[in-house]
């Protein structure tokens, strides 16, 4: 309730600087401080009904009873690299466009408007290099498999004891608790560095998780292109409905379908 009345103050503060910055476009002025205005808030309006919307479409999921999930196992659904690539291009012409327009508003202006722009622009390089690939989740029979370059390991559905749907810094996430972490580290399948070593760090990793955010491993769906509620029903339905799992077969994509 709080994000929410936060994201609604958010919005109407922002259309009320924006249409501010159109004022003073229609009167003349001769600078380009209306139009750094107007892109500054109308980005942070942008934001917000980003925020909104999403709200609305969990909450209409998640009273959803009807809505089922269906998984062809052994399909990686990977970490959404081109959504990556989009906002990043964005952040870097927004950037630039500050940058050009923002002068009239000061030098330290420019120069945060010119550092965002630097920052998208090496993520962007970045990103051409191979950053964040190679991160996946793959459902078997077995479990959830969790794949990234460095090691692999699958946690099993019978050790799963908890899954959760909640929110860190107002963006929803699926926690997942463990029967026995250090297993599940000591199984890990060490693709890069020392074997022992990547264990132990894994091992620390889980146990700073559950500190952190109360449970060992925390999944975004937003970062595999997934909404929340979907991959939420569709590991409660093969770690509560084992008879499921057989469905879970070597080759396939997430599917979803809503029922009613």
């Amino acid at each position: 309730m709080v994000g929410r009345l936060r994201d609604w103050f958010l919005l109407v503060g922002s259309l009320a600087f924006v249409a501010l910055g159109i004022l003073f476009l229609i009167r003349g002025d001769d600078d380009t401080a209306p139009l750094a205005t107007i892109a500054v808030f109308g980005a942070c309006a942008g934001v917000a009904v980003h925020q909104l919307r999403g709200q609305r479409k969990l909450e209409r999921q998640a009273s959803d009873p009807s809505l089922t999930v269906a998984v062809v196992g052994g399909a990686p659904i990977e970490v959404d690299r081109r959504r990556l690539v989009l906002a990043m291009v964005g952040l870097l012409a927004f950037g630039l466009f500050l940058a050009a327009t923002g002068g009239p508003l000061g030098e330290g202006f420019v120069a945060v408007s010119l550092l965002v722009a630097g920052f998208a622009a090496v993520a962007l390089v970045a990103l051409a290099f191979g950053w964040r690939r190679g991160f996946a989740l793959i459902f078997t029979r077995e479990g959830i498999v969790f794949e990234s370059p460095r090691l692999v390991y699958e946690v099993a559905w019978s050790a799963i004891i908890g899954v959760e749907l909640t929110t860190i810094n107002e963006q929803p996430v699926i926690t997942l608790f463990v029967a026995d972490p250090h297993a599940l580290a000591a199984s890990a399948e060490v693709r890069r560095g020392e074997p022992a070593r990547a264990r132990a760090r894994l091992a620390r990793d889980l146990d700073r998780s559950f500190e952190w955010f109360g449970a060992h491993l925390v999944i975004a769906p937003s970062a595999y292109g997934v909404d929340a509620v979907v991959l939420l029903r569709a590991i409660e339905r093969y770690v509560g409905e084992p008879g499921m799992r057989g469905e879970l077969v070597p080759r396939g994509s997430l599917a979803s379908a809503a029922i009613g």
